[in-house]
């Protein structure tokens, strides 16, 4: 028999929630995965569409602090899982829903690889909080660094945005 309630977050994640439940958090006996020295490149096996994701997808996770080095190979799955799902997205596209066979009309084969890869991706994507509800439990301590060619850091540009907001209502 399998262990039952929701798998435990990573401490990481705790902290970047603020640990709404407030017990120990138990560092000492978690892994620390270690960071990347750098933007990692893509592997030669991530064409097409799935290099489409990593371009999209690494650099912004970079920037944020979400990555290290175990993490690549889940990052790697989101990828190839986006890159199958759209190939498969283009069969239906080209084919259409329903295709003839020896049997007559029958939904395109397609459309299960598509929903199956699509279902993975979402899934990966909620790993990383890439999507909108996963993104609500995610809080990041320390403001990522400024983009080069910045003048003021992201706080600065938020207050800046506030207080123009201010002095508009006024």
């Amino acid at each position: 028999m399998g262990r039952r309630g929701p798998a435990p977050k990573p401490t990481a994640q705790k902290e970047l929630e603020g640990n709404p439940g407030h017990r120990p958090l138990g560092k000492e006996t978690e892994p620390q995965p270690a960071k990347l020295d750098g933007q990692p490149p893509a592997p030669k096996h991530i064409k097409g569409f799935a290099r489409l994701e990593w371009d999209r997808a690494v650099p912004e996770l970079y920037e944020l602090g979400l990555l290290t080095k175990v993490d690549m190979g889940a990052i790697e799955g989101l990828c190839l899982a986006y890159g199958i799902a759209m190939k498969a997205l283009a069969e239906i596209e080209k084919y259409g829903v329903m295709v003839k066979s020896e049997y007559g009309r029958r939904p395109n084969p397609a459309l299960k690889i598509h929903k199956e890869n699509w279902t993975q991706y979402l899934r990966f994507c909620q790993e990383f909080g890439l999507t909108p509800s996963s993104r609500t439990r995610v809080r990041a301590d320390e403001a990522p660094p400024a983009k080069p060619g910045s003048t003021t850091q992201p706080k600065d540009q938020a207050k800046e945005f506030l207080f123009e907001r201010k002095l508009r209502r006024a």
